[in-house]
């Protein structure tokens, strides 16, 4: 039996736009659509190879990636919109892109 290996687990918080960023960064390099609880495993990864990146230091990073987000494809749609609009300077007209 491989010896038992002890980790430190930090924990992270992003804004709901930040995750969904990094999962469409993940969808652009990798070609599959995460979940959105996975997405945020790959906004949390993507920080970490990016302070190793500025560090020079070379690590393996792992990730569980649990699931795709074929389902969620909605909700990568609806973030969309609301940044069109945010990005238009309309964002007191949020409602107009609710459906």
């Amino acid at each position: 039996m491989a010896p038992l290996r002890c980790v430190s687990i930090k924990t992270a918080a992003y804004q709901q736009e930040e995750v969904l960023d990094a999962a469409k960064t993940f969808v652009k390099t990798e070609g599959i659509v995460p979940a959105p609880e996975t997405a945020h495993a790959i906004k949390q990864t993507i920080v970490e190879a990016l302070k190793c990146k500025r560090r020079n230091l070379k690590k393996t990073i792992v990730f569980c990636f649990s699931g795709h987000g074929l389902l969620d494809l909605g909700a990568y749609g609806h973030q969309t919109k609301l940044k069109r609009v945010k990005s238009s300077g309309r964002q007191g007209h949020l409602s107009s892109v609710s459906s």
